[in-house]
């Protein structure tokens, strides 16, 4: 596959084509995780929780109004503790499966104030 694209060449075959899309998906996602481990390095935790209520009251408008807005904040959600979940599901432009994450961890937050 490599020879026939360093060549030039364009592969005919779907399953080869899947193979490759498979193999890139692959990398992006190990590149994305470097990326975010280096962030996170530097990113302070957020502990206040009146700081937490405001990242996921500004998430919230994100989420309702334009959701791919909402991955601007996928560095300060990274940095609460527990919302991992909700950060995966905006990471991966599921934005009605992160305004239901959302509500969940909105709900939990209040039971643990």
């Amino acid at each position: 596959m490599e020879s026939m694209l360093s060549k030039g060449k364009k592969p005919l075959d779907k399953e080869k084509l899947e193979t490759l899309r498979v193999e890139l998906q692959s990398v992006l996602d190990g590149l994305m995780q470097l990326t975010r481990d280096e962030i996170s390095a530097f990113m302070p935790a957020i502990t206040d929780i009146n700081e937490i209520r405001l990242v996921l009251d500004d998430l919230e408008a994100k989420l309702n109004d334009n959701e791919t807005s909402s991955r601007k904040l996928l560095d300060k959600l990274h940095a609460i503790s527990g919302a991992d979940k909700l950060a995966q599901k905006i990471d991966d432009f599921e934005f009605k499966a992160a305004r239901e994450e959302l509500a969940k961890f909105k709900e939990e937050l209040d039971k643990n104030d």
